[in-house]
């Protein structure tokens, strides 16, 4: 906070003391672009280098007749619906049926949570919102479950989407 604002004008006084505590344009994208090059580096680096756990291995077991047949069986008594398997058709079809193709939906959707961090911005501040987002980008839950491939980062994408998007319904009706 700025302690040197003297002003007899209150008006004058507030707006300095809630500049003080923004950030600049320049300073806003930049570090946007650290948190943006960590979150790449932390998801996306040698992606495909560690064997597929076993939650991972039945996931792609329902994968592979969706890629290679066209044909997803769904049983909601066991698993978890057919959104994952779904998106990473996409991904195994540009990419082959690999490690690298199906670890790269839940990155793209680690990255997107932390996007949607960044909206927040007018709520929590630029630097609430940078803040937020480089703690996503680095933290060791949000870095292990984007490159991990299951349904997890989906939802938390998913639910903050909602989240968010409830908020925003809420200012816009006041």
């Amino acid at each position: 906070m700025n302690a040197r604002v003297k002003s007899n004008n209150p008006e004058r006084t507030t707006q300095t003391l809630e500049t003080a505590h923004e950030l600049s344009n320049r300073t806003w994208w930049s570090g946007i672009t650290a948190v943006a090059l960590s979150a790449i580096l932390f998801r996306f680096y040698d992606i495909g280098l560690k064997p597929l756990h076993h939650d991972e291995g039945v996931n792609a077991f329902f994968l592979r007749p969706l890629v290679q047949e066209g044909v997803f069986h769904y049983d909601p008594a066991n698993y978890h619906g057919p959104t994952l398997p779904y998106f990473s058709l996409l991904s195994s079809s540009i990419f082959g049926l690999n490690t690298f193709a199906i670890r790269l939906v839940p990155a793209i959707f680690g990255m997107g949570v932390i996007v949607i961090a960044l909206t927040l911005s007018s709520r929590f501040g630029r630097i609430g919102a940078l803040g937020s987002a480089a703690l996503l980008a680095v933290s060791a839950g949000g870095v292990f479950h984007s490159r991990y491939f299951i349904h997890e980062m989906m939802l938390v994408f998913f639910t903050l989407a909602l989240v968010v998007s409830v908020l925003r319904f809420l200012d816009l009706r006041d």
